[in-house]
């Protein structure tokens, strides 16, 4: 008789449980960029999963030896049991810097984790924080005398000039002629 292992109850509340079991599966030790990019997308979803700890416990428990599991790859697990604690979870200098040397897309938690460290860096060196760049925008000029002109005055909620109202006045008595010759 074939006895089948029992699943934990902390498996319906884990994050990957909506997405392709595929993504947590790593076909090799030294996988290409594109499944590096994949790791990391599938780690991202486990470091914001609420039974990430319960997951890694449970496949150290296990020697799962392949997939990852608690956000961590094989290797990683075999580096923590080892004594080695290289620390799994995101939201740290650390982990935005792992993002940036391994070419990742950085989470919310390591990018908020960073710029509070840059903010507490400028406190500590005495310089105030840098206050961000609005863009200018840049108005077209006026073509003055022109339907144009009167136009863009409207747009800017400007006072018409005077040139330019003359030019709209124009510009209406030539379209009312058209409309009317049109017409007959």
């Amino acid at each position: 008789m074939i006895s089948l292992p029992t699943i934990p109850a902390w498996v319906e509340n884990a994050a990957c449980a909506s997405h392709d079991p595929e993504l947590w599966q790593i076909k090799k030790d030294t996988p290409t960029r594109a499944e590096r990019k994949t790791v990391e997308y599938a780690k991202a979803i486990c470091a914001d999963c609420p039974v990430r700890l319960l997951c890694l416990e449970d496949a150290i428990e296990r020697g799962e030896q392949h997939g990852i599991w608690g956000g961590l790859t094989p290797a990683e697990r075999h580096t923590m049991t080892a004594g080695h604690v290289e620390r799994p979870d995101h939201g740290d200098l650390a982990g935005y810097k792992r993002h940036i040397s391994q070419g990742t897309p950085t989470c919310e938690p390591c990018r908020a984790a960073n710029a509070t460290y840059q903010r507490e860096k400028r406190a500590r060196n005495g310089r105030a924080p840098r206050p961000r760049k609005t863009p200018v925008r840049r108005l077209a000029p006026i073509s003055h005398g022109t339907h144009s002109g009167y136009v863009q005055h409207t747009k800017r909620k400007e006072v018409v000039c005077q040139r330019c109202l003359d030019a709209e006045a124009q510009y209406g008595r030539e379209r009312r002629a058209r409309a009317k010759g049109l017409a007959s």
